[in-house]
């Protein structure tokens, strides 16, 4: 989940340090499926995550999550203080 801001450059070298780190060992595969969670996806959508994304994360092994939120868009009430 790539976020926003500087989420996705950070998310990018990230993902080039981890392959990197796996290009010398075949026995260890990472396979990279990304989830458009960001506050940016929110603004342009008007929903927080898409359907399936819960799912997905549950077959993950480890999940990537980079910075997320934009000075100029809040939540409305109804999402605010949910753990």
């Amino acid at each position: 989940m790539p976020g926003d801001g500087i989420g996705p450059e950070v998310m990018k070298e990230t993902i080039k340090v981890l392959r990197g780190i796996t290009a010398g060992m075949p026995e260890l595969k990472l396979d990279f499926l990304e989830h458009p969670i960001s506050v940016g996806h929110y603004k342009n959508t008007g929903e927080i995550s898409p359907n399936h994304f819960v799912e997905e994360c549950k077959k993950a092994d480890a999940i990537l999550l980079a910075a997320i939120g934009l000075p100029d868009v809040c939540l409305p009430d109804e999402y605010r203080g949910r753990t």
